[in-house]
C-alpha cells in the first residue's frame, strides 16, 4: 500500500525557510514559535468546523492553515489545505448563487483529508520543537 505523500516526513522543509530568510535564524525561531502557538488553534477548530459542518469557518481555518503552512515552507500541509479549501469556496459559491439548494452532504473526502490534516499539523509541531530545540545556545 502506498503511503499517502501528505503524511511522509519531513512536513517543514527547515532548509527552504532558511534560505527565504536569508539564513536568519531568529526569525526562523521565532516563525516556528509562532506556529506551535497557534497550532492547538488550527487543531480546534478544524475539528470544530468540521463537526459542525461550517462552511463559512471551515474555509477560514483551512485558509488560515494553508498560510501559515506556506510561511514555514510546508508545502505538503499547503497542497493538503489547498485540496480542502478551493472546493469548500466552490462549494460556498454555489450555495450562495443556490439558496433554495438542499443542505450540503460534506463529502467523505473533505472529511478524510481534515483528518490527514490534523494529523500533519501534529507531525509538523514535533518537527518545530525538534528544530528550536537544535538552535538553543
Amino acid at each position: 500500500m502506498e503511503v499517502d505523500p501528505f503524511l511522509r516526513p519531513p512536513y517543514c522543509d527547515l532548509a527552504a525557510l532558511l534560505a527565504s530568510l536569508r539564513g536568519n535564524r531568529a526569525t526562523a525561531h521565532k516563525l516556528a514559535g509562532l506556529f506551535l502557538g497557534m497550532q492547538p488553534r488550527f487543531l480546534q477548530d478544524l475539528e470544530r468546523t468540521t463537526a459542525n459542518r461550517d462552511l463559512t469557518a471551515f474555509i477560514r481555518t483551512v485558509h488560515d492553515i494553508r498560510s501559515s503552512c506556506g510561511i514555514l515552507s510546508a508545502q505538503g500541509c499547503v497542497m493538503l489545505a489547498r485540496r480542502l479549501e478551493d472546493p469548500a469556496r466552490d462549494q460556498a459559491r454555489a450555495m450562495a448563487a443556490n439558496p433554495d439548494a438542499p443542505p450540503l452532504v460534506w463529502p467523505e473526502a473533505w472529511l478524510q483529508d481534515s483528518a490527514r490534516l490534523q494529523s500533519v499539523l501534529s507531525a509538523m509541531s514535533q518537527e518545530l520543537r525538534d528544530f528550536l530545540g537544535t538552535q538553543a545556545g
